[in-house]
């Protein structure tokens, strides 16, 4: 048997593996979330989008409803438009299942993670639980967030799609509306530094000045559709919002990000310990991730503003509960898959270069940053081969 002809029969053996592996775990997934949701007695804030969306007369009167909401309206013209063919909630469910299991194909599929990490992820308490059984508008942001991750080459063709996308994610929900605005604002970054950071693209002008239109479209867009009215008392309105600087609370907002990143232990907001000591960890998390995505300058202002957009209002304005803060959770996802597709570049580097009682933080920081480098730019082209 020729060298040829072994390794062609050993890329086709692995492929039928790979989508063996692929197929099993989202049908697992989906049947787990099946179960899940024929069980699962809906909450009050599940069924009140329901009912609000079965009352409404007409698209406009929905609208008007949606301004207590404190929402954008994408989940509700869904839901809306399944209530034309049944009252019965239940169908918000298999549709929330549908969107959640496709989020899941998308990710098992195509994010570049391996075998271990995507069936960890897959399983971990935000996708199995806060993100499927829990029928909310947080799944159909999620799907969008990965859509835009598996499409994210296509800037190099053109950004209409992802403008389309990110109108969309925007549309979604509050946190969901971040992570577009981190997303949008990234692309333009990269397309202003073009060759500094090794990118080009064949993107005529035309196409993109339509995808800036359509970015900023679904930014003002949610926006708009989330300004309270001036008798509205969620979260304290329009009016209330915590600008003085309070420390306590400071690192109580930070928390959030261990809180998303590992959910095992959370510590209690009320114990003044376990939040100082669960801020500091949050803190080393994030300079260690940020370590990580140095020689990746796209993923890493990703990441940065998609974080910093969310802690700012947690901390301003709403401490939030898993599902909302674990959208941390999924700017990290997003960031290291994001990252998989650039190709290192130094311009980051003086913001990490050592100086005096610095050098043996950085330099621990970036042993610890080097640990997922094969992950992010692989030492042999090995798992190339395999996928081809």
């Amino acid at each position: 048997m020729s060298i040829a002809l072994y390794s062609s029969l050993m890329t086709q053996t692995n492929n039928i593996k790979q989508q063996r592996f692929i197929l099993v775990l989202i049908l697992i997934y989906f049947c787990l979330g099946l179960v899940g949701i024929l069980n699962h007695a809906m909450w009050r804030d599940e069924l009140n989008v329901w009912l609000l969306v079965r009352d409404s007369n007409s698209l406009g009167e929905l609208f008007d409803n949606l301004q207590y909401e404190g929402h954008p309206g994408l989940w509700y013209i869904c839901l809306a438009w399944l209530n034309q063919f049944t009252d019965n909630p239940v169908i918000m469910q298999v549709f929330h299942l549908l969107l959640a299991t496709g989020s899941i194909s998308l990710f098992v599929k195509y994010s570049p993670f391996t075998q271990l990490q995507k069936i960890l992820f897959v399983f971990g308490y935000l996708p199995i639980y806060e993100y499927l059984l829990i029928s909310r508008n947080y799944a159909i942001g999620i799907l969008l967030v990965f859509a835009f991750c598996t499409l994210f080459e296509q800037r190099h063709k053109s950004y209409l799609i992802l403008a389309i996308i990110l109108l969309l994610m925007a549309n979604a929900n509050a946190y969901c509306l971040f992570i577009a605005t981190a997303l949008g604002l990234t692309l333009i970054l990269e397309y202003t530094l073009g060759s500094r950071i090794g990118f080009s693209t064949i993107a005529s002008k035309l196409h993109i000045l339509s995808s800036l239109t359509i970015f900023f479209l679904g930014i003002l867009s949610s926006i708009a559709q989330m300004i309270p009215p001036a008798d509205s008392t969620l979260q304290g309105g329009l009016s209330l919002w915590r600008l003085q600087f309070d420390p306590r609370h400071l690192a109580t907002a930070l928390t959030r990000v261990w809180s998303s990143y590992l959910p095992v232990i959370t510590p209690a907001d009320s114990k003044y310990l376990d939040v100082i000591v669960f801020a500091i960890i949050s803190l080393v998390l994030l300079l260690w991730v940020s370590t990580i995505l140095r020689q990746k300058p796209v993923a890493w202002c990703f990441y940065s503003l998609g974080t910093l957009e969310i802690l700012v209002f947690t901390y301003t304005k709403f401490l939030g509960s898993a599902r909302h803060y674990g959208h941390l959770y999924i700017i990290l996802i997003a960031a290291l898959w994001l990252a998989s597709y650039e190709s290192p570049s130094d311009l980051l580097d003086p913001l990490y270069k050592s100086r005096k009682g610095e050098a043996l933080a950085y330099k621990n920081l970036d042993f610890m940053g080097n640990m997922p480098a094969p992950m992010l730019h692989p030492y042999s082209q090995s798992s190339t081969f395999i996928r081809v």
